[in-house]
């Protein structure tokens, strides 16, 4: 994946525990989530394949 956010605890966390990122982020986040499913997408042959152990 090429897409990253950084994410502060002190800006983007309320209370350090309930995600609240700021409207700025939204689009980097976006492109992220994305990138994270067209991944999970295109790796999912691989893990179907996978025999249990």
């Amino acid at each position: 994946m090429r897409a990253q956010v950084v994410l502060n605890f002190a800006t983007e966390f309320e209370n350090y525990r309930d995600f609240k990122p700021g409207d700025y982020q939204a689009p980097a986040l976006a492109t992220m989530l994305d990138q994270v499913i067209a991944w999970s997408a295109a790796l999912a042959p691989l893990r179907a394949e996978q025999v249990p152990a």
